[in-house]
């Protein structure tokens, strides 16, 4: 998966952290999500992040399992770093918490979760 890693120097950086719509096409055509992950290195292993896509409701997503797997490669590549636990969703009121292990070739991502929504597709026979 392709996500835009955006590493911000402090805690205060990530919650002031607003996407520019305006010049959102700009700012991601290297990444084919058109979807950014913000993130900052709390402590040894702790990770804040907040991941914006204007095509989401609110824009915002509180966990994105999707993008905290290429953030454990980045993290194990250039931060030494092959395990992490990412706190999400907080400023949106829907805090989440993901675990990365990246200590092999495919980092592999978990946690618990919460079904906030269900449904049935029913295709053509």
């Amino acid at each position: 998966n392709e996500f835009l890693l955006a590493p911000l120097a402090s805690l205060e950086a990530l919650a002031r952290t607003r996407p520019d719509l305006g010049r959102w096409d700009e700012a991601t055509a290297a990444s084919a999500q058109r979807a950014v992950y913000a993130f900052v290195v709390a402590g040894e292993g702790r990770v804040r992040a907040r991941m914006f896509a204007p095509g989401l409701a609110g824009g915002e997503d509180p966990a994105t399992g999707s993008a905290a797997g290429p953030l454990g490669a980045y993290a194990a590549r250039y931060l030494g770093l092959d395990r992490l636990s990412i706190v999400q969703g907080v400023e949106m009121g829907r805090p989440s918490l993901l675990h990365v292990d990246a200590s092999g070739p495919r980092p592999r991502v978990g946690g618990a979760s919460v079904i906030v929504a269900g449904g049935e597709l029913r295709l053509p026979t």
